[in-house]
């Protein structure tokens, strides 16, 4: 496998080992922590250890129908961020990878990678789905990525806002929109709700004057 990975694992994947076969959990229950990291979801904090192993991955269990291709087994490094589970809505990652993880900052880099998953698919379900790119049916390259640049840029804007709606909900819309963009807001917004005087209301109403303009 020349590509490089990290892939969320949200089941306890079966694995070989001399002794026979394991899981995922059995094999890091063993793992000492490598360290504790603080991860930030929805505006919570999680204090987690993380933990990391080679395992080996044993193939998954297919239908006949579907067992035409032979599936191998596959060398791969987990590495565990969890939370204590005794708390209510813990945190618990298992992510699998064929990236080199021999230290705890090179498993916290893995982390980082899966972090920005939620980036980029929000970018491009903004892109995808907020503006129907796909429905335009462009068959001239030129037309299609010029359109493509041009809703990359409002898109960024708009993953941006929604970004700090999340981060700060309570923020003053006036620190992040000028007098002119506000007017703009209420007036795009006039069958809506009256607008909220913060960040999370303007989002909205700005998301929707941008996809009405577009």
């Amino acid at each position: 496998m020349d590509d490089r990975f990290v892939i969320r694992s949200m089941t306890d994947r079966r694995t070989v080992e001399k002794t026979g076969t394991s899981t995922l959990s059995k094999i890091l229950r063993r793992k000492c922590s490598l360290g504790e990291i603080k991860i930030t979801k929805d505006g919570i904090d999680h204090n987690c250890t993380v933990k990391a192993a080679k395992v080996r991955l044993k193939p998954p269990q297919r239908l006949p129908a579907m067992r035409s291709i032979e599936l191998h087994e596959h060398e791969v490094t987990v590495v565990e961020v969890k939370e204590d589970g005794r708390k209510k809505g813990a945190l618990h990652w298992r992510l699998l990878t064929n990236l080199d993880v021999k230290s705890f900052d090179s498993a916290i880099r893995i982390v980082d990678y899966y972090e920005k998953r939620w980036g980029i698919e929000c970018f491009h379900r903004i892109l995808k789905t907020g503006y129907n790119i796909e429905k335009t049916r462009l068959s001239n390259r030129n037309k299609l990525e010029k359109l493509d640049a041009l809703l990359s840029i409002v898109t960024r804007h708009i993953f941006w806002l929604y970004k700090l709606s999340r981060e700060s909900p309570k923020e003053m819309a006036r620190k992040i929109f000028d007098d002119s963009t506000l007017r703009v807001i209420k007036i795009s917004a006039k069958k809506l709700e009256l607008l909220s005087n913060v960040v999370d209301g303007a989002v909205k109403r700005h998301d929707s004057f941008l996809r009405q303009r577009t």
